[in-house]
Protein backbone atom coordinates (compact mmCIF):
# COMPACT_ATOMS: atom_id res chain seq x y z
CA UNK A 1 0.00 0.00 0.00
CA UNK A 2 0.95 4.00 -0.47
CA UNK A 3 2.46 5.56 2.65
CA UNK A 4 4.50 8.56 3.43
CA UNK A 5 7.65 7.67 5.58
CA UNK A 6 8.67 10.40 7.31
CA UNK A 7 12.16 11.22 8.60
CA UNK A 8 13.82 14.08 11.10
CA UNK A 9 17.56 14.22 10.73
CA UNK A 10 18.14 11.10 9.69
CA UNK A 11 15.63 9.44 12.42
CA UNK A 12 12.15 7.70 10.83
CA UNK A 13 9.31 8.79 13.07
CA UNK A 14 6.61 7.49 11.49
CA UNK A 15 5.43 5.57 7.94
CA UNK A 16 1.33 6.75 7.68
CA UNK A 17 -0.92 4.80 5.50
CA UNK A 18 -3.09 6.42 2.81
CA UNK A 19 -6.32 5.34 3.65
CA UNK A 20 -8.33 3.42 0.84
CA UNK A 21 -10.45 6.39 0.79
CA UNK A 22 -9.16 9.65 2.47
CA UNK A 23 -6.33 11.69 2.85
CA UNK A 24 -3.09 12.25 3.97
CA UNK A 25 -0.95 15.13 5.01
CA UNK A 26 2.76 16.15 5.62
CA UNK A 27 2.75 19.79 7.22
CA UNK A 28 5.56 21.83 9.29
CA UNK A 29 3.97 24.94 10.07
CA UNK A 30 5.41 28.24 11.73
CA UNK A 31 3.45 30.77 13.49
CA UNK A 32 4.76 33.58 14.81
CA UNK A 33 2.91 34.76 18.90
CA UNK A 34 -0.46 35.66 18.78
CA UNK A 35 -2.33 38.48 20.43
CA UNK A 36 -3.96 38.20 23.52
CA UNK A 37 -8.09 39.97 22.63
CA UNK A 38 -7.10 43.48 23.87
CA UNK A 39 -3.93 43.13 22.15
CA UNK A 40 -1.80 44.18 24.82
CA UNK A 41 0.43 40.88 24.93
CA UNK A 42 1.62 38.03 23.29
CA UNK A 43 -0.31 34.79 24.20
CA UNK A 44 2.27 32.25 23.42
CA UNK A 45 5.79 33.32 24.38
CA UNK A 46 7.56 32.23 20.83
CA UNK A 47 7.79 31.67 17.45
CA UNK A 48 6.42 27.88 17.20
CA UNK A 49 7.51 25.55 14.30
CA UNK A 50 6.03 22.11 14.13
CA UNK A 51 5.92 19.05 12.25
CA UNK A 52 2.31 17.00 11.47
CA UNK A 53 1.69 13.90 9.74
CA UNK A 54 -1.99 13.36 9.60
CA UNK A 55 -5.12 12.16 7.34
CA UNK A 56 -8.55 11.76 6.69
CA UNK A 57 -10.60 8.43 6.20
CA UNK A 58 -14.47 8.38 4.95
CA UNK A 59 -15.45 5.10 6.09
CA UNK A 60 -19.29 4.01 6.86
CA UNK A 61 -20.94 7.36 6.66
CA UNK A 62 -18.31 8.87 8.62
CA UNK A 63 -15.21 10.60 8.52
CA UNK A 64 -12.46 9.21 10.89
CA UNK A 65 -9.16 11.89 11.53
CA UNK A 66 -6.00 10.33 11.76
CA UNK A 67 -3.03 12.03 14.01
CA UNK A 68 0.36 10.17 13.28
CA UNK A 69 2.64 12.41 14.72
CA UNK A 70 3.07 15.88 16.35
CA UNK A 71 6.58 17.03 16.78
CA UNK A 72 7.94 20.21 17.53
CA UNK A 73 10.59 21.88 15.40
CA UNK A 74 13.99 23.39 15.93
CA UNK A 75 16.66 25.35 13.70
CA UNK A 76 18.27 23.46 11.52
CA UNK A 77 15.90 20.54 11.30
CA UNK A 78 15.95 18.42 8.61
CA UNK A 79 12.81 16.89 7.28
CA UNK A 80 12.59 14.27 4.66
CA UNK A 81 8.96 12.61 3.16
CA UNK A 82 9.48 9.73 0.80
CA UNK A 83 6.39 7.94 -1.09
CA UNK A 84 6.86 4.12 -0.10
CA UNK A 85 5.20 0.95 -1.02
CA UNK A 86 5.01 -1.41 2.09
CA UNK A 87 2.64 -3.32 4.58
CA UNK A 88 4.61 -2.68 7.75
CA UNK A 89 3.24 1.24 8.67
CA UNK A 90 2.54 2.83 11.97
CA UNK A 91 -0.80 3.08 14.23
CA UNK A 92 -2.25 6.70 14.45
CA UNK A 93 -1.59 7.69 18.06
CA UNK A 94 -5.05 9.13 17.47
CA UNK A 95 -8.44 8.78 16.07
CA UNK A 96 -11.43 10.94 16.06
CA UNK A 97 -14.81 10.17 14.30
CA UNK A 98 -16.91 13.00 13.06
CA UNK A 99 -20.24 11.27 12.57
CA UNK A 100 -22.57 12.58 9.53
CA UNK A 101 -24.61 14.24 12.23
CA UNK A 102 -22.25 15.90 14.33
CA UNK A 103 -20.37 17.52 10.63
CA UNK A 104 -23.99 18.57 9.83
CA UNK A 105 -24.43 20.19 13.17
CA UNK A 106 -21.43 22.00 12.79
CA UNK A 107 -21.80 23.30 9.40
CA UNK A 108 -24.69 24.93 11.28
CA UNK A 109 -23.28 26.70 14.02
CA UNK A 110 -20.45 27.84 11.55
CA UNK A 111 -23.55 29.53 9.23
CA UNK A 112 -24.77 31.02 12.53
CA UNK A 113 -21.28 32.16 13.43
CA UNK A 114 -21.10 34.08 10.29
CA UNK A 115 -24.57 35.59 9.99
CA UNK A 116 -23.90 36.89 13.48
CA UNK A 117 -20.27 38.40 12.16
CA UNK A 118 -22.40 39.78 9.44
CA UNK A 119 -24.58 41.29 11.36
CA UNK A 120 -27.37 39.17 9.48
CA UNK A 121 -30.51 37.51 11.53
Amino acid sequence: MKALEVILNGRKLCIATLPEHGSLCVAASLSNPLQDPAGTEAASPATECLLNVGGMEAKDGHHWFLEYLQQSLTSGDEITIRLVETSNCSDPTSRRVETGEQRLRSKRNYLLQLKRELGES
